[in-house]
């Protein structure tokens, strides 16, 4: 929260705690903030019935269509199993998923791997960690990511959506954990 704050954006933080006694549980904190405005939503350790309030949020397009949630599991089947299965979050709530960006645990702290975009049959994977870099997928340079296709305003192209991706990772990079990294790899972190 701190860093974006120093980097200019209007971040506000509610702690919630799912122990007995706690002041406020993570379901009604998710509420809360739901009605704080139209900034973006984002939901560190969703791991109980926050989850179904996360994913109507996502689903009825709340905080600006910009709801973002943590969860453990790994790529799209696990997080799928996970939210389903475990959490009870109905499959057609899931659906409304665009993006599984998963991280995994470095010397240094923890890096993203890969970042997959959730499709009509599952998944397809559109940046993936080479070893020095996260790499754009071909499907991705294609012009297949439904995604960044949804995010082109009226009369853009695939390649203007492709361009503000770039643009709001070079905004987003001063609030990067990874320093080092490459503006792509620093949004997603952030």
């Amino acid at each position: 929260i701190r860093a974006l704050q120093t980097a200019g954006r209007d971040a506000q933080r509610i702690e919630a705690a799912a122990d007995t006694g706690a002041t406020i549980d993570p379901a009604t904190a998710l509420r809360t903030a739901l009605r704080f405005g139209n900034g973006a939503l984002a939901v560190g350790e969703v791991r109980g019935e926050e989850a179904a309030v996360l994913y109507e949020a996502m689903r009825v397009g709340a905080a600006s269509d910009t709801v973002i949630g943590t969860i453990h599991g790994e790529g799209y089947d696990g997080v799928k199993e996970r939210v389903v299965a475990d959490l009870g979050v109905p499959e057609s709530s899931f659906a409304v998923t665009d993006l599984l960006v998963t991280l995994a645990p470095t010397a240094a702290g923890k890096r993203v791997v890969t970042i997959e975009e959730v499709t009509d049959g599952g998944s397809a994977v559109l940046f993936e960690y080479d070893g020095s870099r996260l790499e754009p997928t071909p499907r991705l340079a294609r012009g297949n990511s439904r995604f960044v296709a949804s995010i082109a305003r009226p009369g853009e192209t695939y390649a203007d959506g492709m361009a503000a991706i770039e643009r709001r990772a070079e905004i987003l990079e001063p609030t990067s954990l990874h320093r080092g990294s490459t503006p792509a790899e620093g949004a997603a972190d952030a």
